[in-house]
């Protein structure tokens, strides 16, 4: 048994049960693409490798945009529906995007000698971004201009672990920051670590104000951030590229297809 097959076998031993849900496939699209997010308004953004493509929350085509810069590596971040956002890690290379995909002014470029190997950037509130340095293990919160707001100590000192993180998105001034290995660290706007929630073995994640979604292949894990109450769902798909949360529904990512499945609480 693999490692992550025994994540996933202690994380259903751990939860009381399975979310008792109804999924009920409601409609498919063909296309290939390697990553998917959904901003507020419910609309698709697919990365390709070589493109980026814009769809309705009823899986209809908008727009599609591609550059010579988008590989497997490319991040995105559409938590400002009005500024989505690429991250070229090999270029070290911001670029903001319009709602019909067009660029938003020139590229941001990050200097190599001060963010020599940030490995995460997201959205932050106001004209900020976040940036994990994986060299330096600091998490930087700067503004447009890349002045540094917000530096913090090197977090693996802090707390005494080697972190490599595979996503990171601000919600409600609080940032997330999913480690396979360690969990979801959350910090505060100030870069002031604030706890650690133990789900390990899930490689992205969807936050809300009140909850969050924790995705790895086709297992998805809810979490009421007040609540503290606990729902895994397991979806009848092989491999699962990425899922999405919007409106009651999941969207599945899977090679050469995009499913949309409403989710429907069954009765106990």
């Amino acid at each position: 048994m693999n490692l992550k097959s025994i994540v996933f076998l202690f994380l259903v031993v751990a939860l009381p049960h399975l979310a008792n849900a109804q999924l009920i496939p409601i409609d498919s699209v063909t296309v290939d693409a390697h990553e998917m997010e959904i901003d507020e308004l419910g609309k698709i953004y697919l990365l390709k490798v070589d493109a980026l493509e814009l769809r309705t929350p009823d899986l209809k085509f908008l727009y599609q945009t591609g550059n010579g810069k988008l590989t497997t590596e490319t991040q995105l971040d559409v938590s400002k529906s009005l500024k989505p956002l690429l991250f070229y890690p090999e270029y070290n290379i911001i670029s903001l995007l319009d709602n019909t995909l067009s660029g938003q002014g020139s590229e941001t470029t990050l200097p190599w000698d001060e963010f020599g190997q940030v490995s995460q950037v997201c959205h932050s509130i106001g004209h900020h971004y976040w940036f994990f340095d994986q060299l330096s293990m600091k998490l930087y919160r700067v503004d447009y201009g890349l002045k540094i707001v917000t530096a913090t100590p090197d977090l693996s000192a802090v707390l005494g672990v080697s972190m490599n993180p595979t996503d990171m998105v601000e919600v409600q001034d609080k940032l997330y920051m999913v480690d396979p290995e360690h969990g979801v660290y959350v910090f505060d706007i100030y870069g002031s670590y604030v706890t650690t929630l133990k789900f390990t073995g899930y490689t992205s994640i969807q936050a809300f104000s009140d909850r969050i979604f924790l995705f790895n292949g086709n297992h998805i894990l809810k979490y009421n951030l007040t609540t503290k109450q606990q729902e895994l769902f397991e979806l009848p798909y092989s491999n699962v590229r990425d899922i999405s949360i919007h409106g009651g529904n999941f969207y599945v990512l899977t090679p050469g297809k995009l499913i949309k499945i409403k989710y429907r609480h069954s009765a106990n």
